[in-house]
Protein backbone atom coordinates (compact mmCIF):
# COMPACT_ATOMS: atom_id res chain seq x y z
CA UNK A 1 0.00 0.00 0.00
CA UNK A 2 1.63 3.45 -0.88
CA UNK A 3 0.57 6.96 1.57
CA UNK A 4 -0.27 9.88 -0.46
CA UNK A 5 3.39 11.03 -0.90
CA UNK A 6 3.56 7.72 -2.93
CA UNK A 7 5.87 5.83 -0.13
CA UNK A 8 5.23 2.40 0.24
CA UNK A 9 3.75 1.42 3.78
CA UNK A 10 4.51 -1.29 6.48
CA UNK A 11 1.57 -3.25 7.65
CA UNK A 12 1.70 -1.36 10.96
CA UNK A 13 1.19 1.52 8.77
CA UNK A 14 -1.30 0.53 6.64
CA UNK A 15 -3.44 -0.06 9.60
CA UNK A 16 -2.87 3.01 11.11
CA UNK A 17 -3.94 5.01 7.62
CA UNK A 18 -6.90 2.81 7.57
CA UNK A 19 -7.36 4.59 10.93
CA UNK A 20 -7.12 7.87 9.57
CA UNK A 21 -9.31 7.78 7.19
CA UNK A 22 -12.12 6.52 9.04
CA UNK A 23 -14.54 8.19 11.18
CA UNK A 24 -17.81 6.29 10.46
CA UNK A 25 -18.74 3.46 12.70
CA UNK A 26 -19.53 1.09 9.28
CA UNK A 27 -16.07 1.15 8.53
CA UNK A 28 -14.50 1.32 11.90
CA UNK A 29 -16.67 -2.12 12.39
CA UNK A 30 -15.41 -3.88 9.41
CA UNK A 31 -11.85 -3.16 10.35
CA UNK A 32 -13.04 -4.43 14.12
CA UNK A 33 -14.51 -7.38 12.47
CA UNK A 34 -11.17 -8.33 10.40
CA UNK A 35 -9.50 -7.97 13.44
CA UNK A 36 -11.51 -9.56 16.26
CA UNK A 37 -13.46 -11.90 14.10
CA UNK A 38 -9.76 -14.96 14.03
CA UNK A 39 -9.31 -14.30 17.37
CA UNK A 40 -13.22 -15.77 18.21
CA UNK A 41 -12.76 -18.39 16.13
CA UNK A 42 -9.94 -20.00 17.53
CA UNK A 43 -11.38 -19.59 20.99
CA UNK A 44 -14.46 -21.54 19.43
CA UNK A 45 -12.19 -24.12 18.15
CA UNK A 46 -9.94 -24.44 21.20
CA UNK A 47 -13.39 -24.55 23.34
CA UNK A 48 -14.58 -27.39 21.11
CA UNK A 49 -12.00 -29.43 21.09
CA UNK A 50 -11.55 -29.51 24.48
CA UNK A 51 -14.98 -30.83 24.50
CA UNK A 52 -14.71 -33.30 22.03
CA UNK A 53 -13.63 -36.52 22.71
CA UNK A 54 -10.70 -37.57 20.93
CA UNK A 55 -12.08 -40.01 18.46
CA UNK A 56 -14.50 -36.73 16.80
CA UNK A 57 -11.92 -34.19 16.41
CA UNK A 58 -11.92 -32.91 12.70
CA UNK A 59 -10.45 -30.19 10.75
CA UNK A 60 -13.27 -27.26 10.57
CA UNK A 61 -15.25 -27.88 7.46
CA UNK A 62 -16.90 -24.81 5.64
CA UNK A 63 -19.83 -25.67 7.66
CA UNK A 64 -17.94 -24.56 11.10
CA UNK A 65 -18.45 -20.89 10.52
CA UNK A 66 -22.38 -21.86 11.38
CA UNK A 67 -21.54 -22.69 14.70
CA UNK A 68 -18.99 -20.13 15.20
CA UNK A 69 -21.78 -18.09 14.53
CA UNK A 70 -24.02 -19.54 16.57
CA UNK A 71 -21.75 -19.42 19.73
CA UNK A 72 -21.28 -16.05 18.92
CA UNK A 73 -25.34 -14.92 19.10
CA UNK A 74 -25.30 -17.38 22.33
CA UNK A 75 -22.78 -15.48 23.81
CA UNK A 76 -24.68 -11.78 22.76
CA UNK A 77 -27.78 -13.14 24.76
CA UNK A 78 -25.57 -14.11 27.78
CA UNK A 79 -25.14 -17.62 27.68
CA UNK A 80 -21.91 -19.43 27.76
CA UNK A 81 -20.24 -20.97 25.29
CA UNK A 82 -18.71 -23.63 27.10
CA UNK A 83 -21.88 -25.09 28.75
CA UNK A 84 -23.88 -24.94 25.40
CA UNK A 85 -21.44 -27.21 23.73
CA UNK A 86 -21.04 -29.59 26.32
CA UNK A 87 -24.89 -29.66 26.68
CA UNK A 88 -24.78 -30.37 22.91
CA UNK A 89 -22.36 -33.05 23.40
CA UNK A 90 -23.95 -34.98 26.19
CA UNK A 91 -27.58 -34.92 24.34
CA UNK A 92 -25.96 -38.30 22.56
CA UNK A 93 -22.74 -39.60 20.93
CA UNK A 94 -21.78 -38.39 17.28
CA UNK A 95 -21.61 -42.28 15.28
CA UNK A 96 -22.35 -41.58 12.15
CA UNK A 97 -21.76 -37.79 11.95
CA UNK A 98 -20.31 -37.10 8.82
CA UNK A 99 -19.82 -33.29 9.72
CA UNK A 100 -19.68 -32.76 13.57
CA UNK A 101 -19.40 -29.38 13.66
CA UNK A 102 -22.74 -29.04 11.80
CA UNK A 103 -24.22 -31.95 14.60
CA UNK A 104 -23.23 -29.49 16.62
CA UNK A 105 -24.49 -26.75 15.79
CA UNK A 106 -27.97 -28.12 14.68
CA UNK A 107 -28.31 -29.38 18.49
CA UNK A 108 -27.52 -25.77 19.86
CA UNK A 109 -30.03 -23.90 17.62
CA UNK A 110 -33.00 -26.81 18.53
CA UNK A 111 -31.89 -25.87 22.37
CA UNK A 112 -31.93 -22.51 22.44
CA UNK A 113 -33.93 -21.38 20.16
CA UNK A 114 -34.48 -17.43 18.89
CA UNK A 115 -32.22 -15.34 21.32
CA UNK A 116 -32.36 -12.39 21.90
CA UNK A 117 -29.29 -10.05 22.07
CA UNK A 118 -28.56 -8.18 25.58
CA UNK A 119 -27.49 -4.74 24.49
CA UNK A 120 -23.82 -4.45 23.72
CA UNK A 121 -21.29 -2.26 26.16
CA UNK A 122 -18.43 -0.49 24.98
CA UNK A 123 -16.84 -2.09 22.11
CA UNK A 124 -13.66 -1.18 24.77
CA UNK A 125 -15.32 -3.69 26.72
CA UNK A 126 -15.54 -6.62 24.53
CA UNK A 127 -12.23 -6.98 23.24
CA UNK A 128 -10.99 -10.76 22.60
CA UNK A 129 -7.67 -12.01 23.55
CA UNK A 130 -5.49 -11.46 20.67
CA UNK A 131 -1.73 -12.88 21.01
CA UNK A 132 0.03 -10.62 18.95
CA UNK A 133 0.46 -7.47 21.64
CA UNK A 134 0.92 -5.10 17.66
CA UNK A 135 -2.51 -6.46 16.92
CA UNK A 136 -4.08 -6.32 20.04
CA UNK A 137 -2.77 -2.28 21.14
CA UNK A 138 -4.11 -1.39 17.27
CA UNK A 139 -7.68 -3.65 17.97
CA UNK A 140 -8.04 -1.97 21.05
CA UNK A 141 -7.49 1.85 19.18
CA UNK A 142 -10.22 0.94 16.95
CA UNK A 143 -12.77 -0.05 19.51
CA UNK A 144 -11.91 3.28 21.95
CA UNK A 145 -12.69 5.28 18.41
CA UNK A 146 -15.82 3.57 17.72
CA UNK A 147 -17.14 4.32 21.38
CA UNK A 148 -15.71 7.85 20.49
CA UNK A 149 -17.81 8.30 17.18
CA UNK A 150 -20.81 6.66 19.27
CA UNK A 151 -20.55 9.37 21.95
CA UNK A 152 -20.81 12.46 19.13
CA UNK A 153 -23.14 10.72 17.28
CA UNK A 154 -25.41 11.42 20.44
CA UNK A 155 -24.24 15.02 20.66
CA UNK A 156 -24.74 15.69 17.47
CA UNK A 157 -28.46 14.91 17.88
CA UNK A 158 -28.65 16.90 21.08
CA UNK A 159 -27.63 19.72 19.67
CA UNK A 160 -29.11 19.87 16.15
CA UNK A 161 -32.39 18.00 17.23
CA UNK A 162 -32.19 15.63 14.20
CA UNK A 163 -35.15 14.34 13.25
CA UNK A 164 -35.03 10.59 13.69
CA UNK A 165 -33.92 11.05 17.22
CA UNK A 166 -37.10 13.59 18.03
CA UNK A 167 -39.85 10.96 16.25
CA UNK A 168 -38.59 8.68 18.55
CA UNK A 169 -37.64 10.31 22.11
CA UNK A 170 -39.42 13.15 21.89
CA UNK A 171 -37.75 17.03 21.95
CA UNK A 172 -34.31 17.17 23.49
CA UNK A 173 -34.94 18.31 26.86
CA UNK A 174 -33.79 21.85 28.20
CA UNK A 175 -33.05 19.93 31.83
CA UNK A 176 -29.61 18.92 31.90
CA UNK A 177 -29.65 15.82 33.20
CA UNK A 178 -32.63 14.91 31.30
CA UNK A 179 -30.93 16.10 28.35
CA UNK A 180 -27.70 13.69 28.78
CA UNK A 181 -30.18 11.24 29.48
CA UNK A 182 -31.79 11.77 25.83
CA UNK A 183 -28.61 12.02 24.10
CA UNK A 184 -27.15 8.91 25.42
CA UNK A 185 -30.31 7.37 23.93
CA UNK A 186 -29.76 9.03 20.46
CA UNK A 187 -26.15 7.91 20.20
CA UNK A 188 -27.51 4.19 20.34
CA UNK A 189 -29.92 4.70 18.24
CA UNK A 190 -27.49 6.47 15.82
CA UNK A 191 -24.42 3.76 16.40
CA UNK A 192 -26.95 1.09 14.86
CA UNK A 193 -28.12 3.53 11.82
CA UNK A 194 -24.67 4.42 11.01
CA UNK A 195 -23.54 0.42 11.72
CA UNK A 196 -26.22 -0.61 9.39
CA UNK A 197 -25.28 2.42 6.67
CA UNK A 198 -29.21 3.57 7.44
CA UNK A 199 -30.14 7.05 6.79
CA UNK A 200 -33.99 7.33 6.26
CA UNK A 201 -34.37 10.76 7.85
CA UNK A 202 -37.63 10.10 9.78
CA UNK A 203 -37.23 6.03 10.59
CA UNK A 204 -35.28 5.53 13.35
CA UNK A 205 -34.57 2.10 12.91
CA UNK A 206 -35.47 0.02 10.28
CA UNK A 207 -36.33 -2.67 9.89
CA UNK A 208 -34.49 -6.21 12.06
CA UNK A 209 -31.39 -6.84 11.07
CA UNK A 210 -30.61 -10.72 9.30
CA UNK A 211 -29.95 -13.61 12.36
CA UNK A 212 -26.67 -13.81 10.17
CA UNK A 213 -25.23 -10.33 11.67
CA UNK A 214 -25.28 -11.52 15.36
CA UNK A 215 -23.62 -8.00 16.09
CA UNK A 216 -24.97 -6.09 14.25
CA UNK A 217 -28.26 -7.53 16.10
CA UNK A 218 -26.91 -6.67 19.47
CA UNK A 219 -26.43 -3.14 18.27
CA UNK A 220 -29.91 -2.90 17.12
CA UNK A 221 -31.41 -4.38 20.46
CA UNK A 222 -29.40 -2.09 22.53
CA UNK A 223 -31.53 0.86 20.28
CA UNK A 224 -34.62 -0.80 20.74
CA UNK A 225 -34.38 -1.37 24.23
CA UNK A 226 -33.83 2.73 25.25
CA UNK A 227 -37.27 4.18 26.96
CA UNK A 228 -38.93 5.51 24.03
CA UNK A 229 -41.97 8.56 23.97
CA UNK A 230 -45.56 7.59 22.74
CA UNK A 231 -45.81 4.86 25.76
CA UNK A 232 -43.81 2.57 23.57
CA UNK A 233 -42.01 0.07 25.00
CA UNK A 234 -39.76 -3.07 23.24
CA UNK A 235 -39.87 -5.78 25.78
CA UNK A 236 -38.22 -8.26 23.44
CA UNK A 237 -37.94 -9.03 19.67
CA UNK A 238 -41.29 -10.74 18.04
CA UNK A 239 -44.01 -8.47 20.41
CA UNK A 240 -43.79 -4.61 20.28
CA UNK A 241 -46.48 -3.29 22.31
CA UNK A 242 -48.57 -0.51 21.05
CA UNK A 243 -49.42 1.79 19.90
CA UNK A 244 -47.87 1.15 17.06
CA UNK A 245 -45.81 4.21 15.33
CA UNK A 246 -44.49 4.47 11.85
CA UNK A 247 -41.21 3.20 12.11
CA UNK A 248 -42.70 -0.25 12.97
CA UNK A 249 -45.70 -0.51 10.43
CA UNK A 250 -45.26 -2.30 7.69
CA UNK A 251 -43.20 -5.15 9.13
CA UNK A 252 -45.52 -7.88 8.56
CA UNK A 253 -47.71 -7.44 11.66
CA UNK A 254 -51.68 -7.52 12.08
CA UNK A 255 -52.59 -5.97 14.92
CA UNK A 256 -52.34 -9.12 17.14
CA UNK A 257 -49.69 -10.28 14.88
CA UNK A 258 -49.42 -13.97 15.77
CA UNK A 259 -47.72 -13.36 19.02
CA UNK A 260 -49.97 -15.38 21.14
CA UNK A 261 -50.74 -12.05 23.16
CA UNK A 262 -53.81 -10.31 21.93
CA UNK A 263 -54.88 -7.08 20.28
CA UNK A 264 -52.32 -4.20 20.66
CA UNK A 265 -49.30 -6.10 19.82
CA UNK A 266 -47.64 -6.32 16.07
CA UNK A 267 -45.18 -8.96 15.05
CA UNK A 268 -41.96 -7.94 13.71
CA UNK A 269 -40.22 -10.90 11.77
CA UNK A 270 -39.19 -8.89 9.09
CA UNK A 271 -35.88 -9.44 7.92
CA UNK A 272 -33.92 -7.63 5.68
CA UNK A 273 -30.25 -8.01 4.97
CA UNK A 274 -27.69 -6.59 6.32
CA UNK A 275 -26.53 -3.49 5.03
CA UNK A 276 -23.17 -3.74 3.34
CA UNK A 277 -20.79 -1.82 5.57
CA UNK A 278 -19.18 1.26 4.26
CA UNK A 279 -21.28 1.78 1.24
CA UNK A 280 -22.41 5.27 2.36
CA UNK A 281 -21.69 8.21 4.85
CA UNK A 282 -23.50 9.89 7.25
CA UNK A 283 -25.85 12.91 6.29
CA UNK A 284 -24.44 14.89 8.76
CA UNK A 285 -21.09 15.62 9.95
CA UNK A 286 -19.77 15.13 13.56
CA UNK A 287 -16.18 16.57 13.91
Amino acid sequence: MLNRNGELLSASQERQQALSDADHLAILHAIWTAETTPARHQRCTSLLGAALPPEYRQEPTHRAKWLWRTLRTAELAGLDARQLLTDALGERDLVGARDVHAVIDARIRRRTGPLVPLPAGPWSDQLPPIADPARRAYTAQVAAMMDARKQRIGEHAATTAIPWAVSILGPVPDDPAARLTWQQRASSIGAYRELASYENPSDPIGHEPATSTPDLRAACCASLKMPMKAALTVPMWGCVEAPQPGWLRGLGGDGAGGCGRGAGYVSVTSVTAARAACSSTMAFPVA
